[in-house]
């Protein structure tokens, strides 16, 4: 009798993931000298030597492992998987993953500030794949699409990603409602202004994140002072100039609303 012979499947090289991803633009570097390029990739290095021993310097969930990043060229990559349990197998909630990644956003985007580096944003969410230093994927191009629609700096959450977390705070907000409630400060829904109209609007709804709400943190709150500070030290161009302004109204409606 013949026997049959059962062959495996080979283990699949860049496995599907399926989370949030943030990516971050760093605007005006085009017009950089080559003095102000080498500043550049030094505060971008130690920013990388950061995100390496991220638990320690970021504060934040010390336990959580499961994330993926990348820097290239001005740009920053950041991904985090949605599963039920981590390395160590802590079980997380969506959102309480999404508390992490709104203090990697939070860390990031007041650093680039402090930096005199103006971050232009959008979270998704989606699937990805991950071949050690290179991130490529459906949530990749979503994020990056919408990012570049936007004339600014800061960070928006995709369509798709607001309704998601629109449905997981409407899910487990009345589970655990302090999660939902510090997640629903940290973004805020703002009229964007558009680099290009978008179905004949020069504005759009998005969700955005809300860089005055340290919830998750024992940092002090940053204020409208600080922020109008950094942006001052910051060299005002032709190429970056409306995008700077339209900024600055942001932050001081956002203000007024909060306060």
């Amino acid at each position: 009798m013949a026997s049959t012979v059962i062959k495996s499947h080979p283990k699949e090289k860049n496995p599907k993931n399926f989370g949030l991803v943030v990516m971050l633009d760093a605007l005006g570097v085009s017009s950089y000298s080559l003095d102000q390029c080498r500043t550049f990739i030094e505060d971008f290095r130690h920013l990388e030597r950061d995100l390496k021993k991220d638990k320690k310097h970021l504060q934040f969930y010390p336990f959580y492992n499961d994330f993926d990043y990348t820097l290239f060229g001005d740009t920053v990559i950041l991904c985090w998987p949605l599963i039920s349990e981590n390395k160590t197998k802590t079980k997380l909630s969506d959102l309480e993953i999404l508390a992490i990644v709104s203090e990697h956003i939070q860390y990031i985007f007041n650093w680039g500030l402090s930096h005199k580096i103006l971050f232009r944003g959008a979270i998704s969410l989606g699937d990805y794949i991950v071949d050690k230093n290179i991130i490529l994927g459906p949530a990749i191009f979503d994020s990056h699409n919408w990012c570049e629609v936007t004339d600014w700096f800061g960070i928006v959450c995709t369509p798709k990603t607001r309704l998601w977390l629109e449905l997981k705070i409407e899910e487990l907000g009345q589970k655990n409602k302090d999660l939902s409630n510090a997640i629903s400060e940290y973004y805020v829904s703002y009229n964007v202004p558009l680099s290009k109209p978008f179905d004949n609007e020069k504005v759009k709804n998005f969700l955005t994140f809300n860089p005055y709400c340290p919830v998750f943190t024992n940092i002090d709150e940053p204020s409208l002072q600080t922020f109008l500070k950094w942006i001052n030290e910051i060299p005002i161009i032709k190429e970056n100039e409306r995008k700077i302004t339209n900024s600055i109204r942001f932050f001081k409606e956002v203000k007024n609303q909060t306060d």
